[in-house]
């Protein structure tokens, strides 16, 4: 829990010890901003506290498919963090000293698992949290609002370097899980990340 982050959102719903706090912002698409600064402003933060982190779902998805690095109608650059310790305290205490404003945080009974912070251009740093679970071998786990998430561990044992930025390995594999088979094909319009979450995402 963190107090200095929670006192600044809205309580949205709290539903079987999953609390969502948000501040109601307009999602803008990335378009032709500079995703690549904001990327570099935000891992940077994370290599800087040594956490164990890799992009993921559109992000991933647009360093590997994308010409350019990032897909245009995406709202927010995705980075998924493991927790070993305090990680989720660190990292929100370095991003407010850097002037981010949060803007989204789930709790799940006691646990952060989401972070989002906005920087001074607009752009989007979303981190889910995933744990280890005691009963489990094979995936670290997140839980949100939408379900719970796995993430096999055999695929960040190590990580796969795409355009300079640090994604799961091997990527394309991790593409087939998130997205399906068709990952190639883009998409015209960007849909709920619960409906193409894949085989990653499962109900509570």
């Amino acid at each position: 829990m963190i107090p200095c982050l929670i006192l600044m959102l809205r309580l949205i719903r709290v539903i079987d010890g999953l609390r969502v706090r948000n501040n109601g912002i307009f999602l803008e698409p990335l378009m032709d901003k500079d995703v690549f600064s904001a990327m570099s402003r935000g891992v940077t933060i994370l290599e800087n506290l040594q956490c164990k982190y890799w992009c993921s779902a559109g992000t991933c998805l647009g360093l590997v498919r994308e010409v350019k690095g990032w897909i245009s109608h995406d709202t927010d650059i995705d980075v998924e963090v493991l927790v070993k310790g305090k990680e989720p305290f660190w990292i929100t205490r370095e991003f407010l000293n850097l002037g981010y404003k949060p803007i989204r945080e789930i709790v799940y009974k006691g646990k952060v698992m989401q972070l989002a912070f906005m920087d001074k251009d607009s752009i989007i740093f979303d981190i889910y949290f995933y744990y280890e679970k005691s009963s489990d071998n094979e995936y670290f786990v997140n839980f949100n609002d939408m379900g719970k998430l796995l993430m096999p561990k055999r695929l960040v044992q190590e990580t796969e370097v795409v355009k300079g930025y640090k994604c799961p390995k091997p990527v394309n594999e991790y593409l087939v899980l998130r997205f399906g088979e068709d990952w190639r094909i883009p998409k015209s319009s960007k849909s709920g990340w619960g409906s193409d979450a894949g085989e990653l995402l499962k109900k509570m």
